[in-house]
């Protein structure tokens, strides 16, 4: 990867397979700007522009579509909604029961502290105090409605599947709620999509939890 200063502020460049990265240094504006226009391709000098409004002026949001663009302009800048008076509406939403029932938890579907999207880095996930990945996530009381003790082998199963041989874990989370780690719980997880969102299902599925 070429490093293009030292101070903390984010840039564009270029890494050794010519593929463009987000790089957190730099330093020298000058520098930058030859740099990047040695061949570079156009998302880089657009990228180089963003870098320069920052510097300058401190006032560009993303996404910046094009060199001179101004930048995509702050949502309600000002705290002005597009009502008459200026005020944000709010609605008030029934939420449906998504708690599982009998032997049945409502899984989501987690990253760990040393992952980044679907690359696992390491096992541990400081963030949860976990030392492993094939970990079930259940709140103790559901573990004891369950008869199911620390560590307890178990198979979790939906209706798009199962992985066997995962360890039950009592964590700090709701009752009747659930959380394991993907990619290697995506194999529990429907394609099944919300009718108005389309959102995937990855934070909700419901599964069996059935000692091994």
């Amino acid at each position: 990867m070429a490093r293009l200063g030292d101070t903390g502020r984010m840039v564009v460049g270029e890494d050794d397979r010519g593929g463009i990265v987000f790089e957190s240094a730099f330093h020298d504006l000058a520098g930058v700007d030859a740099r990047l226009r040695q061949g570079a391709p156009e998302e880089l000098l657009e990228g180089r522009y963003a870098v320069l409004r920052v510097e300058q002026q401190h006032d560009l949001f993303w996404p910046v579509p094009s060199i001179g663009h101004p930048g995509t302009p702050r949502l309600f800048e000002g705290g002005r909604f597009h009502h008459p008076d200026g005020k944000a509406r709010f609605h008030a939403m029934r939420l449906p029961n998504l708690a599982g029932a009998d032997r049945r938890l409502r899984l989501m579907t987690i990253r760990s502290e040393g992952q980044f999207n679907t690359v696992v880095y390491e096992e541990e996930d400081i963030y949860r105090g976990q030392d492993r990945r094939d970990v079930i996530l259940i709140n103790p009381d559901d573990m004891q409605r369950l008869g199911l003790t620390p560590d307890r082998v178990v198979t979790v199963r939906s209706a798009a599947g199962e992985l066997r041989r995962r360890v039950v874990r009592p964590y700090d989370i709701r009752p009747g709620n659930a959380a394991m780690y993907y990619p290697e719980a995506n194999v529990l997880v429907p394609r099944d999509v919300d009718p108005r969102s389309k959102t995937p299902a990855f934070k909700s599925v419901l599964v069996e939890v059935v000692p091994s």
